[in-house]
């Protein structure tokens, strides 16, 4: 059995990993994004 503690660890633990993924992944989005303004503009953006 899990007491309470361990419990909250194991839960900020996966919100972590969740908020990590997340932040990865619409990083990822933008960095498409960017790429793609850049090939139409034919610049380098910020």
């Amino acid at each position: 059995m899990l007491d309470l503690g361990q419990g909250v660890g194991v839960v900020k633990m996966v919100i972590r990993v969740f908020t990590l993924n997340i932040v990865a992944r619409t990083g990822k989005i933008q960095r498409l994004l960017s790429n793609e303004h850049e090939l139409m503009t034919g610049g380098t953006a910020a």
